[in-house]
């Protein structure tokens, strides 16, 4: 779930992820990163709090991922939940990731 969608001018968005990361939430996932996109800013991603991340929500990463890129918007994940951390691991994401060093 997003818990939080911000953004200042000329800033970037800011998406803020809470609890689960499934396909359980997916539509709706979608949805809002397609309104975070719509903003016309950069994208940052919060995981620090996701508890669940399957493989629908990796495939929405890399569906924003992809997107970034098409509309020349950086993208950045700026903090990142041990589940998560854990995830990108497994699934060899790092180098398709813009991923910031951990705190």
């Amino acid at each position: 779930m997003i818990s939080d969608m911000l953004a200042e001018p000329g800033d970037a968005t800011r998406l803020e992820f809470s609890d689960e990361l499934t396909i359980y939430g997916a539509a709706q996932l979608q949805a809002r990163f397609s309104d975070a996109l719509s903003l016309g800013h950069d994208i940052e991603l919060d995981f620090s709090a996701v508890s669940e991340l399957d493989c629908a929500g990796v495939q929405l990463l890399m569906l924003i991922e992809r997107e970034c890129r098409a509309l020349n918007r950086a993208l950045r994940i700026t903090a990142r939940s041990a589940v998560s951390e854990e995830v990108f691991t497994l699934l060899n994401l790092r180098q398709f990731l813009p991923l910031a060093a951990a705190a």
